[in-house]
């Protein structure tokens, strides 16, 4: 048994174009606001680049994806 079977997750993607390997999921614009306790996401380019590098994206990296600015962080 998988964590998605096993827990029964909200599972979430970016847009429906997302590959959500057959798993019913929830746009991630669609989730904003709520409270749930299991979620499942399916990461962008950009996430799994900032989880590799621990570097926030300053361009955007698919064609169609809205460029992000970040300030400089208060030391």
């Amino acid at each position: 048994m998988n964590y998605a079977e096993r827990h029964q997750p909200t599972v979430l993607r970016r847009n429906g174009k997302t590959n959500s390997l057959g798993l019913s999921a929830m746009n991630m614009g669609q989730s904003k606001g709520q409270i749930l306790d299991r979620v499942l996401i399916f990461l962008t380019s950009s996430m799994k680049t900032y989880l590799d590098t621990r570097s926030p994206p300053t361009q955007a990296t698919a064609p169609g994806s809205t460029s992000l600015l970040h300030a400089p962080a208060i030391a």
